[in-house]
């Protein structure tokens, strides 16, 4: 029983380290993707509740549509990377720069923006009255967001 009780202790110990140091890795991003990962849940839930009031629930949209919000991670993880390359290059050229964790950050937001912006087409393609001057805000922000990715 005593050994257990001793793996446990470990196990837990272990999880509670790295956990720690990938926080403390993230520092400044860990609130960033916190909000990230609440808005990729109501963007789904929202989606979801589109679909299912319009009898267009379909398991593979759906499935397709986790993957794609796991894919996100992907791409802040290439944005940690890169600032981590900024990094090592700053400091082989014996540059003062400090980049953190910026590009980690900007590709974090840009993101929570994309789900905002999908919320709020969800909320409204359900019938939610949105405030004119938030419909003026999401459509100029997507334009221009439709502008940056053509």
């Amino acid at each position: 029983m005593r050994k257990v009780h001793n793996k446990e202790t470990l196990l837990h110990t272990v999880m509670a380290t790295a956990l720690g140091t990938f926080l403390a890795y993230l520092s400044n991003l860990a609130v960033p993707m916190v909000v990230l990962i609440v808005v990729m849940v109501v963007d789904y839930a929202t989606g979801m509740l589109n679909a299912w009031l319009k009898n267009q629930l379909d398991s593979r949209k759906g499935i397709l549509g986790i993957l794609k919000k796991i894919a996100y991670f992907a791409l802040v993880i290439v944005g940690m990377v890169v600032d981590y390359i900024l990094s090592s290059a700053f400091v082989k050229m014996n540059l003062n720069l400090p980049v953190g964790n910026c590009i980690g950050i900007i590709v974090v937001v840009w993101l929570i923006i994309n789900e905002i912006i999908s919320i709020l087409e969800n909320l409204s393609a359900i019938g939610i009255p949105l405030p004119k001057f938030l419909q003026h805000i999401v459509a100029h922000i997507k334009d221009n967001f439709d502008n940056i990715n053509d």
